[in-house]
This record gives C-alpha cells, structure tokens and sequence, in this order.
C-alpha cells in the first residue's frame, strides 16, 4: 500500500496554483500581443484572422486514426480543394509551404539553408514519435486546432459586457501602444483623451467581444464611417510545429 501511495500525484499547492495561473495568463497576452501583430502586418481594418494550428501526424497515427497519407493523396476528395495560406510569410531556414485544408495535409518544399543540429523534424502528436523529414521537403498530415483554444484565449461570451474605469484605461493604452498610437484604417496620430476611440472589429451590434482581438484603435471619423459594416474572415494556418524553432531554446509562442 505503501508504494501505491508513493504513485499518487501530489496537487500542486496554492502558491504553485497561483503561479500557474500567473504563467496561462503571461501565454494568454503574449498569444493576443502575436495575433494583433500579425493582424497589422497581413489584415486590414474590416478583417478577422481565424488562425488554426497545425498539429503533425506520423503515417502510423494517420493510418491507425484516420485516413492514410496515401489514400489522402490518390482518392477524390469529397470537398472542393481549400489552399489556405500559412504564416509566418518568412521562415528561417527559408522554405516555401502550402496547406491543402480540404484534405489536412501540408506540402512543404525543402529548406533553403541549412538546418540546426538539433533538429530532428516534427514530432507527431498524437504518439510523440520523431517524423524524419530530411532536408523539410514532403507532404505531411496534420490536425488542426483554434488558435484561441491552443492558447488559452477567453471565449466571446467570457468577456465583459462593457470596459470601465481602470479595466478600459489599460485597454485603451495596450491597444494604443499595439498599434504604434496611429488609426488602424487611416493611420492618423492618435491621441489618448483627444480622437483616440476602440472600435471593435466585429461591432457590437452583431454580439461583438470586448476582447483585445476584436477591438483597435480609431480616430472619431474612421469609427463614423465604419460603423456596423460587415467583416471578413480569412483563415490562416500556422505551421511552427513542423518547422525548427530559432535555437532549442527559444520561448516565443510562434515562429
């Protein structure tokens, strides 16, 4: 009985709780700070992200689970092709990609340059088995999950009905300082207190978040303009668990 006691997990106690509320929390911004970024760089003010993460599968896992790399690759199928891009655009070592999400499966060129020596290729995560991959080049199955729930990041219903006082204070200054203090749609200078408002992408008419993700910073007359105007949802995939990071010991959320 003794040793059976010696088996059981031990539950982490309330400082340990506290850290690693502390720590999803730090994931949580870092994941939001990433999103808005990318936003900035590849989408425009009327546009939503919906970002999935890929997640490798190896031949066996595909087989036993699914359906084989080779019957994905010869059958027909039954839905109309979907090339969706994948980010990050730039990659180090270089190399170019393409994910086929009708059929889950990422076509991946070889690297331009060499690799780290530590790298050994994905790891399929479903049995955590090393997937060789040489110099990148091949087709590779996947998985995908929401970025949103990869990360952690509250659900649309989770969120506050309205911001206030010091909540909405140290909105507006992240969201200010995100966004380099400029109109996402105009980029005029803004100016806290002054033109400076939180428009929310998908309006709140239409059961839009007070989320980080779903607001940015406008000028008074470009938040007129837009009011309740419809937006666009882009899928984009990310890729970074098939790739090497850039050294074993980078922390950073995506690459």
């Amino acid at each position: 009985m003794a040793v059976i006691n010696n088996l059981a997990p031990t539950l982490p106690n309330a400082h340990e709780r506290a850290m690693m509320r502390k720590a999803a929390a730090c994931v949580r911004q870092m994941a939001e700070d990433w999103y808005i970024g990318a936003r900035q760089k590849y989408g425009h003010s009327r546009l939503i992200m919906e970002l999935v993460v890929l997640k490798p599968i190896c031949e066996d896992c595909a087989a036993r689970y699914g359906t084989p790399l080779v019957d994905r690759l010869l059958s027909p199928s039954t839905k109309e092709s979907e090339i969706t891009a994948v980010l990050p655009g730039k990659t180090r070592p270089k190399q170019f990609r393409m994910y086929d999400r009708s059929r889950r499966l990422l076509h991946m060129w070889g690297y331009e340059g060499s690799t780290p020596d530590w790298w050994r290729g994905p790891t399929c995560s479903s049995c955590f088995q090393d997937i060789r991959t040489g110099d990148g080049d091949g087709i590779f199955v996947v998985t995908e999950e929401p970025f949103a729930d990869y990360f952690g990041l509250p659900e649309p219903g989770d969120a506050p009905k309205k911001l206030r006082g010091k909540a909405r204070k140290e909105m507006q200054e992240r969201l200010f300082d995100l966004y380099g203090g400029r109109c996402f749609e105009c980029r005029k200078k803004l100016r806290i207190g002054a033109n400076f408002t939180l428009d929310h992408i998908v309006a709140k008419s239409r059961d839009g978040a007070w989320l980080p993700t779903n607001l940015q910073p406008f000028c008074r007359a470009c938040q007129d303009k837009k009011r309740d105007l419809p937006v666009e949802t882009v899928v984009f995939a990310l890729d970074m668990f098939l790739r090497p990071a850039p050294s074993d010991a980078y922390d950073g959320l995506v690459w």
